[in-house]
């Protein structure tokens, strides 16, 4: 009855960018083929909204059960932005792991590396069904975590001639061109050119901005939008310039992330929303039909793919018995 602990350091040496992506494809196709349980996360409010406790955070409770790997799970992870400039992670949290017959926990292991490799995987499994022939240009707001992992994940499906990074800290986006570009090899250009910005195939934020910075009006024709933020980062006329809107799950992007936003004002109806990236995988609905559409991916997060890419790394731990053993029971 052995609980094993993985550290964020084991974890990165034990998941790639590239086992990411396999393992999220799968789990989305999982969700259509009724292979998950997932509930919609549960989010505390300790003053993100602006409300009291005041303390500029939150924290979501994110569980599932993944009949691939036969292992039931809870990701329970938040944003402390106070973080924001110190030398914690803004976002900090853990994956608990059970044997479902049992309840036996069979893992306790750090959840920020796999939440943001997961969710570049997601930016790039949604770009693989959803952008237009031919994508060679890229954009990416903000210059944090996030990007990062999204343009890894994307520059294993594409060879980009052009990425624009932008962020209103002018240092996060110097670093984050000096250093990516040394990593991947890629030509990256720290951009304030909104001409430039939008005019790219792939539109990525990833911000913590509760006011739009993607402008429907300024987009190129045959862009794919993908708006990572939990807050309104894309504007009223991005939707409706649209032709087609996914999302990784309908429930949550009701309650949370730019759509929520609009649909709680009123002014974008939920009907709006196409449907899920599962049912296009699956083959069950057209995704995009036309190089000249514009098409919007919004992947809240899914508590299933953060369980899966768990339950990938704790096999491989016990493979390569990496971690430290502790019993609970």
């Amino acid at each position: 009855m052995e609980t094993l602990l993985l550290s964020k350091k084991q974890i990165e040496s034990l998941i790639t960018v590239d086992d990411a992506i396999e393992i999220v494809e799968k789990v989305y196709r999982g969700h259509t083929e009724g292979t998950i349980v997932m509930p919609p996360k549960l989010s505390l409010d300790l003053g993100e909204s602006g409300r009291w406790p005041n303390f500029d955070s939150y924290i979501n409770s994110m569980p599932a059960y993944v009949g691939e790997y036969k292992v039931a799970g809870v990701k329970i992870i938040g944003g402390f932005f106070a973080n924001v400039g110190s030398k914690l992670p803004s976002i900090i949290g853990l994956i608990l792991l059970f044997d479902p017959s049992t309840g036996v926990p069979l893992a306790i292991m750090d959840a920020t590396h796999i939440t943001a490799l997961r969710t570049g995987a997601s930016v790039a499994v949604g770009a693989k069904y959803l952008a237009k022939k031919g994508v060679s240009t890229l954009s990416l707001i903000g210059a944090g975590t996030q990007s990062r992992f999204s343009l890894r994940a994307l520059a294993r499906l594409y060879d980009f001639d052009r990425v624009e990074v932008t962020d209103n800290r002018k240092e996060a986006a110097q670093r984050f061109v000096k250093e990516m570009s040394d990593e991947l090899s890629i030509n990256i250009v720290n951009s304030v050119d909104e001409k430039k910005i939008f005019s790219s195939d792939i539109i990525v934020s990833a911000t913590t901005s509760k006011n739009p910075v993607i402008y429907g009006a300024k987009l190129a024709k045959g862009s794919l939008v993908e708006p990572l933020g939990s807050y309104q980062e894309i504007d009223f006329e991005t939707v409706t310039r649209a032709s087609k809107v996914f999302v990784d799950n309908l429930d949550q992007a009701k309650h949370r992330g730019s759509l929520a936003s609009l649909i709680s004002q009123g002014v974008v109806g939920p009907q709006k929303i196409s449907g899920e990236i599962s049912e296009v995988i699956a083959g069950k609905m057209k995704g995009r039909e036309s190089d000249s559409d514009i098409v919007i991916f919004e992947p809240i997060g899914l508590g299933s793919t953060d369980v899966a890419c768990a339950s990938f790394t704790y096999l491989r731990a016990k493979e390569q018995a990496l971690g430290e053993s502790f019993e609970f029971l």
